[in-house]
């Protein structure tokens, strides 16, 4: 049960903004763009009410882009130092 419960705990502390890191360090430079992980986040949830992922996982995915949004948003606040100079250098 203590395992189980450490790793809630470590998903619990890498989770947050899981999608700005995502989008801003696994994406190309031309990909990267201020609050490039908040849109990440209400596209998952557009295409989720939309019906795309179907079913329970549209509900899983909807769910997951809510709780992530706030997050997301502050973490592409925070990586604001980084986005903008590579998005004003990108083609």
């Amino acid at each position: 049960m203590r395992t189980m419960s450490a790793s809630v705990l470590l998903l619990l502390l890498v989770l947050p903004g899981c999608t700005s890191l995502t989008a801003t360090f696994l994406a190309d430079d031309s990909d990267i763009y201020p609050y490039c992980g908040s849109y990440g986040d209400v596209q998952i949830m557009d295409e989720a009410l939309d019906g795309e992922f179907g079913g329970p996982r549209g509900v899983l995915a909807f769910t997951y882009g809510l709780i992530d949004l706030p997050l997301s948003l502050a973490m592409d606040t925070v990586l604001l130092p980084y986005t903008i100079p590579v998005w004003a250098m990108s083609p």
